[in-house]
Parts: C-alpha cells; structure tokens; sequence
C-alpha cells in the first residue's frame, strides 16, 4: 500500500476542491485583470505595469488556500488555456510562458525549504512577474515584431515587479489567509 502512495503522481495530490480552486482564480485573473488591462491600452505600456497586480493578487490569494507544489503550473496552464481559447492569445505566446511557473515553483521550493511559508515568498511572485516581464519583451520585439524601446520597457518592468506586484502579492496573501482561515 505504501508503495502505491509512494508512486502516484504529483496530479494527484490536488483534490476536486484545490482544481476548482485554481480554475477560479485563473477565471478571476481573466475576467477581472484583462478588462482593465485592455481598457488601458491608450497608456501603453503602462497598462503593463497594471497586470501584475492582478496577476500577484490572484496567485497569492490561490496560494495561501492551496499551498502545495505545482499549483502556479496548474493555474498557469488554466489561464493561458482561457485566453486561447476565449480570447484568441496567440498558441506560441502560450506555449512559450510555461517554463515561467516552473521557475518559480523551484524559488517557492526553496523558499519552503529554508524554511520560509510558501505562501508569504513575495520573492516567488517577483520571480513569476519577472519572467512574464522578460518574456513580454521577447514576445512583442521578436515574435509579434511590435517595437518596445529598452529603457522603456525596463522602466515599466520595474514598477510591475517591485511596485504593483508587491501590493497584489501583500493584499492577496491577506485576503487568501482570512479565507483559509474561514473555510477551516
């Protein structure tokens, strides 16, 4: 018997409630953030710094009530599935963003393992929103050939990372806590 437990799958320890729990805040992040996002394309490319606000609320909030590994895989899989599918995102622009969760799966792993709570690792929703800001570059200068000047761009970044990202990632840890706290 142990060693039928021993074998399955990291699919597997995600219960039905942590699956509906992910989708939720994949839909969340796709039904509240990109209206706004999109609204603000007259201040391009500010409305990027606005994303990961969002982005950092929605991930912390899902990770205070699902703190287990793989879950910023799952909803990062979820969203970008949404957006395809509903919003018509390019297949290479997806594809291309899957190695991001998977990097800061590993910086949530470490921050666990230092004993850190994998829920309050701000540095692991920097991490995330710094990989979306790097491939954002790539994927508008190189595959959707829009220009995006460098200091541009790295000033934005930055106030998506260390600004808005931050704010999204504190509220949402709080929010996502006071819900755990609530369900039991």
């Amino acid at each position: 018997m142990t060693a039928q437990a021993e074998t399955r799958g990291w699919m597997q320890r995600f219960t039905a409630i942590d699956l509906v729990t992910i989708a939720l805040f994949a839909v969340i992040l796709r039904y509240a953030a990109l209206p706004v996002y999109k609204a603000l394309y007259v201040v391009f490319p500010w409305n990027q710094a606005v994303f990961p606000l969002f982005m950092a609320f929605c991930m912390a909030t899902m990770l205070a009530i699902v703190p287990k590994p793989g879950t910023t895989l799952l909803w990062t899989i979820v969203w970008m599935l949404i957006n395809f599918f509903l919003q018509g995102e390019e297949l290479v622009y997806a594809l291309g963003s899957m190695p991001i969760p998977i990097i800061a799966e590993i910086v949530f792993w470490v921050m666990k393992r230092w004993g850190g709570d994998l829920t309050s690792a701000l540095v692991g929703t920097m991490v995330y929103t710094a990989g979306f800001k790097i491939w954002d570059w790539i994927a508008l200068n190189q595959i959707f050939q829009i220009p995006y000047e460098l200091p541009i761009f790295l000033l934005v970044s930055a106030v998506a990372v260390f600004v808005t990202n931050n704010i999204g990632a504190y509220v949402g840890h709080r929010l996502g806590m006071r819900l755990k706290r609530l369900i039991g």
